[in-house]
C-alpha cells in the first residue's frame, strides 16, 4: 500500500514527528531509570513508578507502530 495516494505530506510528517518525539521520550526515560536504579538509596517506590512508566510507554510505542504499519505510513 502506497502511503502517497492516501494520506498528503502533512498527515505523513505529523506521524514522523509525534515518532521522533516518543523515540526522545523512550530515550529519557531510559536514563532515568539508569539512573535510579544506581542510586544505593533510591526508594523502591521511585524504582517502581518509573518501570511502570516505561512498560506503559513500551505498550504505546508498539500500538502506535502497528498503526504506522496498517496505515502504510512507515518508510
Amino acid at each position: 500500500m502506497n502511503s502517497d495516494n492516501i494520506f498528503n505530506q502533512k498527515t505523513i510528517e505529523k506521524f514522523e514527528n509525534i515518532s521522533s518525539k516518543l523515540y526522545n521520550i523512550k530515550y529519557c526515560l531510559e536514563f532515568y531509570l539508569d539512573y535510579i536504579e544506581n542510586e544505593t538509596d533510591a526508594p523502591l517506590n521511585v524504582i517502581c513508578t518509573g518501570l511502570i512508566i516505561k512498560e506503559y510507554f513500551n505498550n504505546t510505542k508498539n500500538e502506535y507502530n502497528r498503526l504506522e504499519e496498517d496505515l502504510g505510513i512507515l518508510s
